[in-house]
């Protein structure tokens, strides 16, 4: 499982024509922001298009963790046994989440 850089992220205009996914960097001066990732406006990608990927990624750990919590929700009251309907809904957040850790 890989590790993704520490929540909560933010979005900010960045240099040139990106916008800036940063978060604040644990144990440094509050000001300091490490760059987790740049989002271009660039050829068929428009301004509109790329403030809402900012935003997407940005909130990222944040969805992480929620799909985590409501997983583990989930498996604590099934108590192992699978629900026909809620089958489709408990593989897509173990699905998610094991991509969103890197797993294959």
């Amino acid at each position: 499982m890989i590790k993704h850089t520490p929540g909560p992220w933010s979005r900010a205009p960045g240099a040139t024509n990106g916008l800036d996914i940063s978060c604040a960097h644990v144990g440094t001066v509050q000001s300091e922001n490490w760059h987790v990732a740049l989002v271009f406006a660039d050829g068929d990608i428009g301004r509109e298009t790329a403030e809402a990927n900012a935003s997407l990624i940005a909130s990222s750990p944040r969805l992480l963790a929620i799909c985590k919590h409501a997983l583990a929700i989930e498996e604590s009251v099934t108590q192992g046994v699978e629900l026909k309907l809620r089958d489709g809904y408990v593989v897509e957040l173990r699905a998610a989440i094991a991509e969103a850790e890197g797993a294959s």
